[in-house]
């Protein structure tokens, strides 16, 4: 049933993979015990989804419920418990602007990395993943120096460890670029996007919701230059390629129209406003 319901999570079957897993987790309970290691893995399988489709409170509750189970089996010092804390600090991050959420999101990922480290001495993914999941969320919360020299580390190891065009780089230069941006340095911040868009093109293909985000984020970050015109051609691109690839009554589909739209209004707005 888990695999089943990982599979059904992958082809976008959200609401039967979630019966699965409910399935999963109750029979695991029942033949092993609420407190068993498999039970701590489905809930941070079910916890995933619930964050993947935006039900980020259940998210939490279910990432909160397998770090206890983890913790308790298997001590604070593995990489499961590093995993679950990564997850949790990204599901106290969307159901709270509080500062309380944000500094214990924080001590999630600070702990997560040193986790890490001490278990992978090194250069391994699962540190360099550490170091850009840290870096990237002190660069939200506006410590852009500790930030930028966590990503660049995370780079470096990223690199050594996949080579150049993969992934797990791209996501990297993505986090860099919104540093770089946030310290007024528009140049190496568009550089760094532009990395990540042709690392995702080149792993994954221009279908991929990845790709479609980097994209996306160029035009956001054009929006925030206001460059609006520029923008809309990375909107407009990525439309073109859900419309063809997923039809136009798809909810990414129809998500981009809305984010298009938006520009377009803006654009609209802003020149009516010079006009008058």
């Amino acid at each position: 049933q888990a695999g089943l319901a990982l599979s059904l999570q992958t082809q976008r079957h959200y609401v039967e993979a979630e019966a699965f897993f409910r399935k999963a987790i109750d029979g695991f309970s029942s033949l092993l015990g609420g407190e068993d290691r498999e039970v701590a893995t489905m809930r941070h399988s079910l916890g995933l989804l619930y964050f993947e489709t935006g039900r980020y409170p259940l998210a939490k509750q279910e990432f909160q419920l397998a770090l206890e189970i983890h913790t308790k089996l298997r001590g604070e010092v593995h990489l499961d418990v590093a995993r679950t804390m990564s997850s949790l600090a990204s599901a106290l991050r969307a159901t709270s602007d509080e500062p309380e959420a944000s500094d214990r999101a924080e001590e999630l990922l600070r702990s997560s990395l040193r986790i890490r480290r001490e278990i992978l001495k090194g250069n391994h993914s699962e540190v360099a993943k550490g170091l850009n999941n840290l870096g990237a969320f002190l660069g939200e919360r506006g410590n852009v120096v500790e930030a930028e020299r966590l990503l660049l580390d995370a780079l470096e190891m990223t690199q050594r460890v996949y080579g150049g065009n993969h992934p797990e780089v791209a996501k990297v230069f993505n986090n860099l670029a919104f540093v770089w941006e946030g310290q007024g340095l528009p140049d190496q911040a568009e550089e760094a996007m532009m990395s990540c868009i042709d690392i995702f093109r080149k792993a994954v293909g221009q279908t991929h919701p990845s790709f479609h985000q980097a994209v996306n984020n160029v035009g956001h970050v054009l929006v925030q230059r206001g460059e609006l015109e520029e923008a809309m051609k990375f909107f407009q691109h990525v439309r073109a390629i859900r419309v063809r690839t997923l039809g136009k009554h798809d909810p990414q589909t129809i998500e981009q129209e809305s984010t298009l739209k938006e520009c377009q209004l803006r654009i609209f707005t802003e020149k009516k406003g010079i006009s008058t």
